[in-house]
């Protein structure tokens, strides 16, 4: 599906092949960092939930929002996704949007939430003495999870902490074998790194912008496992081979181990 190879995707379904053995939210956060709705479109065709939580921690509604694609991410709501829902980092699609200033999304998103509050009132039943005050409530409580460590049941907690801006206290994302997630796997992002072993760790969330190409308020990624994998970042994101990281406020930035978690980096011409 992702290669555009149709005729061996439909062959491969009429066979028995199912998409949702492996990690749909992951298919549906790629197809969403690429910009390709057809390919959202063709998910659901194949049986899968394209607003579920991928294994990192995200969905493709947190992505569209990253990216900025509007179209994206009213068809992503449309399909039900869940524009207050937290991924690892308890970070929300609402959150996001007002964090990069996605003024049209953020539009969007306070138009759906009155669409909802409407649609609640207008349903009320007809016995009003039965009526309970808080079902008028126009935002109701999320219950966040965090991961326990050391749970044996592997359950997650129900309590939220706030989070921390050290970088070496990552929230683990699960355990999942190299068989299921290895490197056979064509869809992984180029934003996911790999942790010790075989498991995969959500990497800390860092802001990226280039003002030599107009790229000024920035866009929020993950940080990747080394240095040389940022500046690939860097190269495809704003289209320069030759570059070095900067703070926002100039200083030189050499090892991805001194970058923490919200942190602004800054991409420039090597030669500067």
């Amino acid at each position: 599906m992702l290669g555009g190879h149709q005729k061996v995707a439909k062959l491969l379904n009429e066979n028995g092949a199912n998409i949702n053995a492996g990690d749909v939210g992951h298919y549906a956060c790629t197809a969403a960092e690429k910009n390709n709705l057809s390919l959202l479109k063709k998910i659901i065709h194949y049986g899968g939930d394209i607003t579920c939580t991928s294994h990192t921690g995200q969905t493709a509604l947190h992505v569209a929002v990253c990216e900025g694609n509007l179209e994206i991410v009213k068809f992503l709501v449309e399909q039900g996704a869940d524009i207050d829902k937290p991924d690892f980092h308890l970070w929300t699609p609402t959150n996001l949007a007002e964090q990069q200033g996605h003024e049209e999304i953020i539009a969007f998103f306070k138009s759906s939430k009155k669409m909802k509050t409407d649609q609640s009132i207008v349903s009320v039943p007809e016995k009003p003495e039965m009526l309970s005050l808080s079902r008028f409530s126009s935002e109701p409580v999320i219950r966040l999870a965090e991961a326990v460590p050391g749970s044996s049941n592997g359950s997650w907690s129900h309590s939220c902490r706030r989070r921390k801006t050290n970088n070496s206290r990552k929230l683990l994302a699960g355990i999942t074998s190299a068989a299921q997630y290895g490197e056979k796997d064509s869809m992984l992002s180029v934003h996911q790194c790999k942790g010790l072993g075989n498991l995969l760790v959500p990497s800390t969330r860092v802001v990226i912008s280039c003002p030599e190409v107009g790229q000024v308020k920035g866009k929020l990624v993950l940080l990747p496992g080394s240095y040389e994998e940022l500046l690939d970042i860097g190269a495809k994101k704003f289209g320069i081979s030759s570059a070095k990281v900067v703070s926002k406020e100039g200083v030189e930035i050499d090892d991805i181990d001194v970058i923490r978690e919200g942190d602004h980096l800054v991409f420039v011409n090597n030669d500067q």
